[in-house]
């Protein structure tokens, strides 16, 4: 069976699928709504939570908001290029009413609060006391237990999200920016916007350089959290950064065209071949 979605191949390092309802002109104004995956979306925290899991077991004790949004001003590559342009915006959209809500819809299977201190850090740069977020989605399941109990399953669905968002179906439309598809949220009023995956290129060296800077750990503590760190974490590969620049502009590109348009104009991308252009537009996509 087709979905209610088209797919629009991009060159720049992003993906679109539009659901139906954004290729005609709707009869009335729908909620907006702005849902973002965190993972290799928002950023690529694979470094920061081994050295934030190191950091409790060799202290002794949680590590406080303030702490953690110290350590984490230290690495400001570990998020997306430019992400926080995008928060801006639409932070300030949300203000004006022009935005309806904004969700982090995850699958990361880190345990206890570790998407809520990230999200509580993207609150203190963007809003300062203010919320960005109206709620964050987390893992179905981690280590097979049940976390997120308005979920249903481990994939990410449309209809699980409008029953986390406990917004009305008929009201909504949806701006969804997630760096992986998910068949089961191409939708009819559902946005896609499928960014090529974020990884930072910071070397463990340099990541080590940095950490000794924090104020709230003591110096023999360090040492040990470092030859631990040192020891256990893999390195990252490097990233192309022109890449990655031009995928947060595209990014940026379309949820501005969301938040503008009642209705989508299709991009076109022509490509030179004997005797002419070819002109590639887009193929339906099955869902599973």
């Amino acid at each position: 069976m087709l979905s209610h979605a088209q797919k629009y191949n991009d060159t720049n390092h992003v993906e679109l699928v539009l659901g139906e309802h954004f290729l005609e002109i709707p009869p009335r104004q729908y909620t907006k709504t702005i849902v973002f995956d965190l993972d290799e979306t928002i950023g690529h925290f694979k470094q920061l939570y081994s050295l934030y899991q190191l950091i409790v077991q060799i202290v002794g004790r949680p590590v406080e908001q303030t702490e953690f949004n110290e350590l984490l001003d230290l690495y400001p590559e570990f998020f997306r290029v430019g992400i926080f342009s995008i928060f801006d915006l639409l932070y300030q959209k949300k203000r004006k009413g022009l935005v309806g809500g904004l969700y982090i819809y995850t699958n990361n299977k880190c345990e206890g609060d570790w998407v809520k201190k990230i999200a509580a850090y993207i609150n203190s740069k963007v809003c300062r006391g203010d919320i960005l977020f109206d709620d964050l989605i987390l893992a179905f399941k981690i280590r097979n237990r049940v976390v997120e109990i308005r979920r249903t399953t481990d994939t990410k669905t449309y209809s699980d999200l409008i029953r986390c968002i406990m917004l009305p179906e008929e009201d909504v439309e949806v701006c969804f920016i997630d760096n992986t598809e998910y068949t089961r949220m191409f939708e009819r009023k559902v946005f896609y916007i499928l960014p090529s995956p974020y990884y930072h290129s910071l070397k463990n060296a340099e990541i080590m350089t940095r950490f000794s800077h924090l104020s709230f750990i003591a110096a023999a503590d360090k040492k040990r959290i470092e030859k631990l760190f040192l020891t256990l974490s893999s390195e990252v590969s490097t990233r192309h950064p022109a890449q990655t620049i031009e995928a947060t502009r595209k990014i940026m590109y379309y949820v501005r065209e969301y938040l503008m348009s009642r209705k989508y104009v299709v991009p076109t991308t022509n490509r030179t071949r004997r005797g002419g252009k070819k002109k590639t537009a887009m193929r339906q996509t099955q869902k599973n």
